[in-house]
């Protein structure tokens, strides 16, 4: 990668089925080992479940299912849930592994012109690596499934049903 001194994005680099993607790192929280999750019926198929951590539950997404991939198997012991958190948005992430923090510079940026909101892919753009072309997942995308049902999903703690969808603002 080329270093001009001028940083892009500290990213998360994960791996979801053989894929290379970042997650920019101002939305990560923490990543823990996937455990298993409270299943939700009527939500999008790319909701794998609802998860509690420390009184707080909160929606997580198969990350594969969401771009799109057929999954066939059941996910390896080693998978992870990344947790993401913006403003008073929260929801997981399941990503097969991670790979480690890196830094991004706009000079290794390309097509980011060519990913645009009302398509509706959850990319932002694409960064050159030397593992090659690596996709930049833009988030309030991934997390946006443009159906009414994901605004629906809730979780109730204490009785109290909390929203979860996420904010739109900023996009």
């Amino acid at each position: 990668m080329a270093n001009t001194g001028i940083i892009e994005l500290q990213v998360l680099h994960v791996a979801v089925q053989d894929n290379h993607y970042f997650l920019p790192l101002i939305w990560v929280e923490k990543a823990l080992q996937l455990v298993a999750l409270t299943v939700s019926p009527g939500v999008p198929s790319c909701v794998a479940g609802l998860m509690n951590l420390h009184g707080s539950s909160f929606p997580v997404i198969d990350l594969a299912l969401r771009l799109g991939f057929c999954i066939d198997q059941e996910h390896e012991l080693d998978a992870a849930i990344v947790v993401c958190h913006q403003d008073n948005f929260r929801a997981g992430i399941i990503v097969d592994e991670m790979l480690g923090v890196e830094t991004l510079y706009q000079d290794d940026r390309q097509m980011s012109e060519h990913f645009k909101v009302e398509d509706g892919t959850p990319y932002d753009s694409v960064f050159s690596t030397s593992l090659g072309l690596i996709i930049l997942l833009n988030m309030p995308r991934v997390f946006d499934l443009g159906c009414s049902d994901w605004q629906s999903v809730s979780s109730v703690v204490d009785g109290v049903p909390q929203e979860i969808g996420p904010s739109t603002e900023g996009q």
